[in-house]
């Protein structure tokens, strides 16, 4: 079982597109955990997790003018990045944790560019926002929609986090993404608006068939 692994490995770069890319920082992970960049006038991770091959990747793009967290739970590698690439880190202004980086608390956008911040989930148990660009109908989601197989229930082609099944995110149904990209797994690259739609309106009906897929693929030997 390989739930999560604390040494850099070779990211798998995914979800390639005209205005950025994603990556899997360590694939082995049953959990895939996914990073997301783009571009809007410099370079900006979202959620990041270091990889031994992400700084010649962003050289490609760019230079890095800021880190964002959408998720409290998402801090991931934030802070050395931070430090790294000399950037402020961009959280919600209702993201409660201490970081040990230059935070800017933001709402509405993040600073300087066309994409939009908005909160999707701000509970006791869990904080979460997305990201949305209106140009390009680009969505960005952390937790809240995912299709690594620990987050999907029968049938599913986008799953739902476990915590948010008896819940589930009415708030992305103001969107009407082209594409949506997710903190873990591959993202959705075309046509996204539809799957999203079937996910948060038949969410608590697979609710069982997501908890037993979370447990199987979470421990799960490799």
């Amino acid at each position: 079982m390989v739930i999560k692994i604390e040494e850099l490995r070779n990211a798998d770069f995914i979800d390639e597109w005209e205005n950025g890319f994603g990556w899997i920082a360590k694939p082995e992970e049953n959990m895939k955990r996914t990073s997301h960049a783009f571009v809007d006038d410099g370079v900006y991770l979202v959620d990041p997790v270091d990889a031994e091959n992400l700084d010649q990747k962003i050289s490609e793009f760019g230079e890095v003018k800021g880190i964002i967290i959408l998720f409290s739970r998402h801090v991931r590698d934030s802070e050395e990045l931070a430090e790294r690439y000399d950037c402020p880190v961009y959280v919600p202004e209702w993201f409660g944790r201490e970081l040990d980086a230059e935070v800017e608390k933001v709402s509405g956008s993040v600073p300087g560019t066309d994409w939009e911040i908005h909160t999707v989930v701000d509970s006791r148990i869990s904080k979460e926002a997305a990201l949305y660009h209106r140009e390009t109908r680009t969505l960005i989601v952390a937790d809240s929609l995912g299709t690594a197989k620990h987050l999907r229930g029968r049938g599913d082609k986008l799953g739902m986090s476990p915590l948010y099944r008896f819940n589930p995110p009415q708030k992305l149904l103001d969107f009407e993404p082209e594409r949506i990209f997710c903190g873990h797994g591959k993202g959705i690259p075309e046509n996204a608006t539809e799957a999203m739609e079937e996910t948060i309106r038949k969410g608590r009906h697979k609710t069982l068939s997501a908890y037993f897929n979370a447990f199987y693929h979470m421990f799960k030997r490799s």
